[in-house]
């Protein structure tokens, strides 16, 4: 059976190949990233990218829905340009990244 973190690198690989340069940060949330999942517990992330464009959001679509039939588990992909991720770090949602967050990319775990 294939681990947590085999199907976390699959994902990052997969974004790194497909988004290139555009992407310059993903970071794992929630309760897969706090390592107190159940079995029902989906992927959450924050794609942090250059610039959001309708092309960028079909590419994580398509990863999420891919990564959906191969392991068959949900994957939440939150895109976010690297402008609003600096300007709104007092966003609850950045601040609690920030604090509980396992940077995959550039650093793939």
């Amino acid at each position: 059976m294939i681990t947590r973190d085999e199907i976390l690198k699959q994902m990052t690989k997969e974004l790194g190949n497909k988004l290139g340069s555009r992407l310059k940060k993903l970071v794992l949330i929630g309760s897969m990233a706090r390592r107190d999942e159940t079995k029902e517990s989906d992927y959450d992330c924050i794609a942090v990218i250059d610039e959001l464009t309708p092309e960028l959001t079909d590419i994580l679509d398509e990863v999420s829905g891919d990564m959906l039939y191969k392991y068959n588990s949900v994957f939440s992909i939150i895109p976010v340009t690297q402008d609003r991720y600096q300007e709104q770090r007092f966003n609850p949602l950045f601040i609690n990244a920030g604090r509980e967050g396992v940077i995959l990319w550039p650093t793939a775990i």
